[in-house]
């Protein structure tokens, strides 16, 4: 297959499973995990799969901190003691919050637009298939990878340009990151 770059993608939203590094899914029963995945528009392959964890936006940080370490270092750097996110990170108050936990592409189809096109529709996505929320926030992780390798913070510094490119902004110093929803 050619390296094309994408121009479409079909997206869906589908509630309670997660991803492994190899693209499987696992099945969760809570009701606030979802996953969102991209199928090629001809072939319907599945080529990109993304976790997210939809929070309410009064009590993240204990909601965060039950799901996974990552997401409580993003709940830790975007939210006020009393456990909501503080203003400057929300685009307009809303009740929930959507947290981007892994995201992976098809490794046939990487280097080829996919994760970019899909980052770019997803404000769109979320405005049309989801309640209100305040902000898409997550932390720059290269989860494939070795943590505290040195290809682990190359890959994480590429990973946090591409995703500043794309309209993200960086909370502070640190790895995590949020975007407005239009």
């Amino acid at each position: 297959m050619s390296k094309k770059y994408f121009e479409e993608l079909s997206i869906s939203v589908e509630q309670n499973f997660d991803i492994n590094k190899d693209g499987l899914l696992d099945f969760f029963e809570d009701q606030k995990t979802l996953q969102i995945t991209g199928r090629h528009s001809i072939s319907y392959e599945r080529i990109l799969v993304c976790n997210g964890y939809l929070l309410d936006n009064d009590n993240v940080f204990d909601q965060a901190d039950s799901i996974s370490g990552d997401l409580c270092r993003v709940a830790e750097a975007i939210c006020g003691r009393n456990g909501e996110i503080l203003s400057e990170y929300q685009d307009e108050p809303a009740e929930k919050a959507l947290f981007l936990d892994k995201l992976w592409v098809n490794p046939g189809f990487r280097n080829r637009g996919v994760a970019t096109l899909f980052l770019k529709s997803l404000p769109k996505l979320v405005s049309e298939t989801l309640p209100p929320v305040c902000g898409v926030y997550g932390v720059v992780v290269p989860w494939e990878l070795k943590l505290g390798t040195p290809e682990h913070e190359a890959e994480k510094e590429r990973l946090l340009k591409f995703y500043l490119g794309l309209g993200f902004q960086r909370v502070g110093q640190t790895d995590v990151i949020w975007m407005p929803v239009e």
